[in-house]
């Protein structure tokens, strides 16, 4: 897999990151237990728009990616929920080495762009069971996935096939999936209060563990105002630490994330080719 491709992957990991609940859970001395807790038969809305500059050896990078996906809730066992992910828009654009390229699912005349793979993803789905505290637990669905990307009539299906199964595939999508939604805390919580995370991302030949600090700055008007640090280990054949920084807002009574700002640097560790990775995301979560 060429550096480009494991790059895109990687910003399509970040995205691949909600509807009704109960009441909002409260001790008596204020503090609020946040988790995932959606109603079943509720749907929500994330909106990821991420822009990525990547400087890499022979290599210069930019590109946005948008990408919109719809969660259908449905019960599941004890606390956990079913949750049935589709695509709903893809877009991105990219320039480098002098080259632009752009695709956008919602604009026909972009079809014929070498980015347009990317928009077969727009109606398919795939489906995962979440637990409470936002922990993936199971998958399936992606098999059918990956099929719907290859025109089996092309002579080339199967090689292309066996490239997108090494950026999308169950492991890579739990661990993406899970990213937006590994954020609460094992217990209550008052304003000042911090917890701490610890997830994987898989995708291709990068692997990275992500070590999470969240803290609750406050909470008014059913939202909780959460700001995160990150640490980032890399691991694989291409071997990159990084940080993270950024706030969310997450509704008391569902846990949906509603708003989240997210800055990112990746760096290649000592004695490995020069590469820098600077991302910024925003998502945003509407119930439908």
């Amino acid at each position: 897999m060429s550096i480009t491709s494991s790059f895109t992957g990687l910003a399509m990991a970040a995205l691949v990151l909600s509807g009704c609940g109960g009441p909002t859970e409260a001790t008596q001395d204020g503090a609020v237990t946040l988790k995932f807790n959606v109603a079943p038969g509720n749907k929500f809305t994330y909106a990821a728009e991420s822009t990525q500059h990547i400087d890499a050896p022979g290599q210069k990078i930019d590109q946005s990616i948008t990408m919109v996906s719809s969660y259908a809730v449905q019960a599941g066992a004890g606390t956990s929920k079913n949750l049935t992910v589709s695509y709903d828009r893809v877009a991105m654009k990219m320039e480098t080495m002098g080259q632009k390229l752009a695709y956008d699912s919602s604009d026909p005349s972009t079809s014929s762009s070498p980015l347009a793979t990317m928009g077969r993803l727009v109606g398919k789905s795939f489906e995962i069971v979440l637990t409470d505290k936002g922990k993936v637990t199971s998958i399936k669905g992606v098999d059918a996935l990956l099929d719907s990307m290859v025109d089996p009539a092309n002579p080339n299906a199967v090689a292309m096939r066996a490239q997108l199964s090494k950026s999308m595939n169950d492991s890579t999508l739990r661990s993406s999936t899970e990213q937006a939604f590994n954020i609460y805390p094992s217990n209550p919580v008052k304003p000042g209060d911090t917890w701490s995370t610890t997830t994987s991302l898989a995708m291709g030949v990068l692997s990275m563990r992500v070590a999470s600090t969240y803290k609750l700055n406050s909470v008014r008007n059913g939202r909780a105002y959460l700001g995160v640090t990150s640490k980032m280990t890399g691991q694989g054949a291409m071997d990159m630490n990084g940080t993270q920084t950024g706030t969310l807002e997450v509704e008391t009574a569902t846990g949906m994330l509603a708003d989240s700002k997210i800055a990112q640097t990746l760096t290649s560790k000592a004695g490995a080719p020069t590469a820098k990775i600077v991302t910024n995301i925003h998502i945003t979560g509407t119930k439908k």
